[in-house]
């Protein structure tokens, strides 16, 4: 796929039309694409008080003719929040489980936090929500984090925080790698041997070879402090040997940022979309980190039509197409 085929569909709810469901704005919600149906589930909306709080909203769009043509304006969502009684949530992770054909939530805020289950799934033949029972040593519950799969049914959760709005008086940072084997519903823990210093507000992609790429962020230092991962620092996971280890990334290196994007194209570039760095809009907000080469090299590609300032958003990548949904704009 060229850079030129590279096309980014904002599906800012604010700038759609004909929606027929709960579709206003909100801030980190989780997003996953089964089959032709890109499924958007909880986040952030404001309230009238102008705070936040989450929502169990769950719909999704059906993606067949992206990219839409000329019925952008007409596209709909269709809202399946009357599948099940879920909580309300935001900041949480979702991954792909089982055979391919259920949502594993995990973790994140929810309302409220300790009358929760820490997994809930979402079945696609039965159009029905769930809570797994799992055997093994669950973590505690988190926010702000990643999850991916891999092609064995096996969602790998790293780092997060735990504090008041996941149910715990103090604030605990992680740096700890569960694996929850979506599969035979056991938990698993990975090695903390090289592993980064505790880390949120990062963005996550696994590669074919089953390397898992963590790219930016907020890390928190032996001391205390919290500072944004340089962007060249890429930790990656070995899921197959169980090891970390650092890659020194090349080239055009973009500026530090957290809360943003990442997706894996099919000719092996990852896709970094949006982010902030306190509070503002992260420079560039579009580029492209290239894992055909070692080592891994950035580019900041040339956007030919403006792009807006976004965090908190979701990512999903269709066929040759970036579909980005929801979030906060710089201009909120």
């Amino acid at each position: 796929m060229s850079l030129n085929s590279i096309i980014i569909i904002i599906l800012i709810i604010i700038l759609n039309h004909d929606i027929n469901a709960k579709t206003i704005p909100r801030d980190a919600p989780t997003a996953n694409i089964i089959g032709n149906k890109l499924y958007i589930l909880g986040g952030d909306v404001m309230i009238s008080d102008g705070s936040y709080q989450p929502t169990n909203d769950f719909f999704y769009l059906d993606v067949t003719n992206i990219p839409f043509n000329n019925t952008l304006g007409r596209i709909s969502w269709t809202d399946i929040t009357h599948l099940g009684k879920m909580p309300a949530n935001s900041w949480a992770a979702s991954a792909l489980g089982g055979k391919n054909d259920s949502i594993f939530l995990f973790g994140g805020q929810m309302e409220p936090n300790e009358e929760n289950a820490l997994v809930y799934v979402f079945d696609i033949n039965k159009q029905e929500w769930y809570e797994p029972k799992i055997s093994g040593n669950p973590p505690l519950r988190r926010r702000n984090f990643g999850a991916v799969n891999d092609n064995l049914g096996k969602m790998y959760i790293f780092g997060g925080t735990a504090d008041k709005y996941t149910g715990y008086p103090n604030t605990t940072d992680f740096n700890d790698m569960t694996i929850l084997d979506t599969v035979h519903l056991t938990w698993h823990e990975g090695t903390k041997e090289g592993a980064p210093i505790p880390r949120t507000s990062y963005a996550v992609t696994i590669l074919p070879d089953g390397n898992i790429v963590y790219i930016g962020g907020i890390q928190k230092s032996t001391d205390g402090t919290y500072e944004y991962v340089d962007m060249s620092e890429i930790a990656i996971y070995d899921t197959i040997h169980d090891k970390w280890s650092t890659m020194i990334a090349e080239g055009e290196i973009p500026g530090i940022r957290g809360e943003h994007t990442a997706v894996l194209t099919p000719d092996g570039r990852i896709i970094v979309y949006g982010g902030e760095t306190k509070h503002v809009a992260a420079f560039p907000q579009l580029c492209v980190l290239n894992t055909t080469t070692k080592p891994f090299t950035w580019s900041l590609p040339e956007s030919f039509n403006p792009i807006p300032d976004l965090w908190l958003h979701t990512a999903t990548i269709v066929g040759n197409y970036m579909v980005v949904a929801f979030g906060k704009l710089s201009s909120d």
